[in-house]
């Protein structure tokens, strides 16, 4: 698609690999997004089961209540786990089946919690309120962490986008100038060397802020 547009195969690898860098971010960012607001709900609704659980309500009950209070994702798990039972599937079975789908670390720890207690009894209220604080301090920890990585990521983002727009702008205001350069072989070395460069760049601010993360 870019070497139609700007009629020039080096020019069009660069873009391309600006083009697949801003995917990649933009994937990740979703993602990220979507792991973030589903830990919340987690909390939400572990905090929702304890309050439940002081009413009288058993687990059933409370996993049946929380479909109205949830959208996705967590509505989904809530809805594949209510629908296995309605379908007469054991309990516990749905419940393994919900953590599987789920994939959280704090969710098998609550089922597992819910599954022990179903067999041998215990303090679950306890536990639960544990596992409660376990998943807000991820969400703090997370929201901390996010603060602190905010100027690398910025970084990232000018390395992508500056040279791309700045040669976008010089193609177009200096359009027979540029296509003389990139001709060139010097042209040609300026563009290849610039998108390793530009890779090289992205490549070490992400590694900065991973290691910020962890």
């Amino acid at each position: 698609m870019f070497q139609i547009f700007f009629r020039n195969i080096f020019i069009s690898i660069f873009f391309s690999m600006v083009a697949s860098i801003i995917t990649f971010e933009t994937i990740q960012r979703v993602q990220e997004k979507r792991k973030e607001f589903f830990e919340i709900q987690i909390a939400e609704f572990i905090s929702n089961m304890i309050i439940l659980l002081k009413s009288g309500k058993n687990i059933r009950q409370i996993f049946k209540i929380s479909l109205s209070w949830f959208r996705n994702p967590l509505y989904s798990y809530l809805k594949k786990i209510d629908n296995e039972v309605e379908f007469n599937i054991p309990f516990e079975e749905a419940l393994d089946n919900f953590s599987k789908n789920a994939d959280n670390k704090e969710i098998r720890l609550l089922i597992n919690a819910i599954k022990i207690n179903n067999t041998i009894g215990g303090n679950f209220l306890f536990i639960a309120s544990n596992i409660l604080k376990t998943v807000q301090e991820n969400i703090r920890v997370r929201t901390k962490v996010k603060t602190r990585t905010a100027q690398s990521r910025l970084s990232g983002n000018i390395i992508v986008f500056f040279p791309a727009i700045g040669l976008i702008f010089m193609y177009f205001i200096f359009n027979q100038a540029v296509e003389r350069f990139i001709s060139t072989g010097l042209g040609i070395a300026a563009i290849l060397i610039g998108t390793l460069l530009e890779l090289s760049g992205y490549i070490v601010i992400k590694r900065i802020v991973r290691e910020d993360y962890l």
